[in-house]
């Protein structure tokens, strides 16, 4: 992991902890997937569970994407 990914990654950490819910948007090959796998990995070894929900967005309207994401406690 570089440099870069790290910083990123620990800045997505702490916007889960300000957070109930963040959304990682950007184009393809950007990192998105990398970045939460990084996340999931490094929290896996300290021992933390960690549970993602992965969204097609394109699967539904985004008015249903948003009540879907606030009936799950996402926002």
């Amino acid at each position: 992991m570089c440099y870069l990914q790290i910083r990123k990654t620990l800045e997505f950490y702490e916007q889960l902890r300000q957070r109930m819910g963040v959304v990682i948007v950007g184009p393809s090959g950007s990192g998105k997937t990398t970045l939460w796998k990084n996340l999931k990995n490094a929290l896996a070894k300290c021992g933390q569970v960690v549970k993602t929900y992965v969204m097609n967005p394109k699967a539904m309207p985004r008015t249903q994407v948003t009540s879907v994401a606030v009936r799950n406690g996402i926002s």
